[in-house]
């Protein structure tokens, strides 16, 4: 079907035309005394922005216009305008009119009533009643398209002056957007996929949005790699999602995982599309399945109560600074206090590396040696550390360890005395993850596993930005 006219493509009337037009009342219709949306929120500037005769081209759009209408006791001028709307598609698709319709704007009996509520009224000029009540005199017969798009235009100004005003701060309007914006249209949007990923993180399934993110990014930043560094960056994103162990992984058919698993790990090679059918895949399942029940949440609500400058401007950083603000801002001490927190970031860390790495193991470790008291034990533990993360044939290496300290180290081995003999490397450890992997980490659906699994006995609390958009809603 193609899009309805707009009043934009019609030609100004004619001077005889204007002249039987009533006069406009100055009188303003009384404005709702409740907003379900502020002024100058995601929500109301979307709705201001789209062209009503872009909303009234969907069966949706109609529909929530529509209740609008009713809603404000302003339903006349939309009814005559939905019934010349159905009239001017039957003029365009006569194939089409076998079908029936359960549309009540296209029911003459309507129609008329609606035609003899405005005809008391300045809402629609002389000409445009006049050819009204001849169609339904005629049996509701339109078949002029000119006297149609001219009836039709009149009607869009008389929608723009009253019931198009308080749309887009309307209840309807606000459901008209959750029905029409789809995922992948949004996905670019880091306000919006910032609610989104703590809905999903609430329901332990973010794992598609962080593999979708990382597949942008992948994509985004193919040309300024060097072949091997695609092929890394693509064997990444498969350790993280698509192998058979992976520890966020996702739900693909089987002959994308193996074909997927064959280019990287076998042919060692990574085509900029080579992600495309797998991220179809995710879009859709998204789609179909978590975008819905994201739309009748807490969180959509407070994306579309958000204030738009502050959304428009917003970076991935600011998406980021508030879901950490949501889900919590550990440290790296903190981290590593928690045996889930050092196995998570501990696998990561060997993800990214894409080979064998035992920093996070190696800081822990450490951390316990300089706690140890018996002499004996010491020794022992102190020759391990070593043997395991810092000798050359070291089984889960600290790589970000230099070789200079290392042989520092193995030259004091036997004799130094006391618990600061790996000082130096701690520091160097804790430099490499501090600067480089938890950034990294906590942008990573890894961390919020860890995050979630910690709080288990204490949930999740909604903080930050969602907190204070669900307090600013009217009551």
């Amino acid at each position: 079907m193609g899009s309805f006219p707009s009043a934009a493509a019609k030609p100004e009337a004619n001077p005889a035309e204007a002249a039987s037009t009533k006069p406009t009342t100055k009188k303003h219709d009384q404005a709702p005394t409740h907003f379900a949306t502020e002024l100058n929120t995601v929500c109301y500037n979307y709705l201001k922005a789209m062209p009503l005769p872009r909303v009234l081209e969907s069966d949706v759009g109609r529909r929530l216009f529509g209740v609008h209408c009713a809603e404000i006791k302003k339903k006349d001028v939309a009814r005559v305008y939905f019934a010349l709307q159905a009239k001017w598609q039957a003029l365009k698709q006569p194939s089409n009119n076998n079908n029936s319709s359960d549309d009540n704007s296209a029911d003459l009996g309507q129609l008329e009533a609606a035609v003899t509520n405005l005809a008391s009224t300045t809402r629609l000029s002389n000409a445009t009643i006049g050819l009204l009540r001849i169609g339904l005199n005629a049996n509701g017969s339109f078949t002029n398209e000119d006297d149609l798009l001219a009836m039709m235009d009149d009607c869009m100004k008389a929608l723009r002056q009253v019931e198009a005003e308080h749309w887009p701060r309307s209840s309807a309007g606000r459901e008209f957007m959750g029905k029409t914006l789809k995922f992948e249209l949004m996905l670019r949007d880091d306000m919006a996929m910032c609610f989104f990923h703590q809905f999903l993180v609430q329901e332990y399934s973010s794992e598609n949005l962080e593999f979708i993110d990382m597949v942008n990014s992948f994509d985004d930043n193919y040309d300024s790699l060097s072949a091997d560094d695609q092929v890394a960056a693509a064997a990444r994103i498969l350790k993280l999602f698509v192998d058979e162990n992976a520890p966020l992984q996702i739900n693909i058919p089987s002959k994308i995982r193996v074909r997927l698993e064959r280019k990287v790990s076998k042919d060692k090679e990574a085509p900029k599309d080579l992600f495309r059918a797998a991220k179809s895949e995710i879009v859709a399942l998204v789609q179909r399945d978590s975008w819905p029940r994201f739309l009748k949440t807490p969180n959509w609500a407070a994306y579309l109560d958000y204030d738009e400058v502050a959304a428009r401007t917003a970076s991935a950083q600011a998406r980021h600074d508030i879901y950490l603000d949501f889900i919590g801002d550990d440290d790296l001490t903190a981290i590593l206090s928690h045996e889930l927190g050092r196995e998570y970031l501990g696998l990561y860390v060997v993800i990214m590396a894409l080979q064998p790495e035992g920093s996070v193991d190696f800081l822990h470790h450490v951390m316990t040696f300089g706690m140890v008291q018996n002499e004996k034990e010491a020794d022992e533990m102190r020759r391990e550390i070593f043997a395991r993360y810092l000798a050359p044939s070291a089984i889960a290496p600290a790589r970000c360890v230099s070789p200079q300290t290392s042989a520092v180290i193995a030259s004091q081995l036997e004799t130094h005395q006391g618990n600061t003999l790996f000082d130096v490397a701690a520091t160097e450890v804790r430099s490499y993850l501090e600067d480089q992997m938890v950034p990294q980490f906590k942008r990573n659906g890894m961390y919020a596993k860890y995050r979630i699994l910690v709080g288990q006995s204490q949930p999740i609390k909604r903080k930050g930005s969602l907190a204070q958009a669900m307090d600013k809603r009217p009551l």
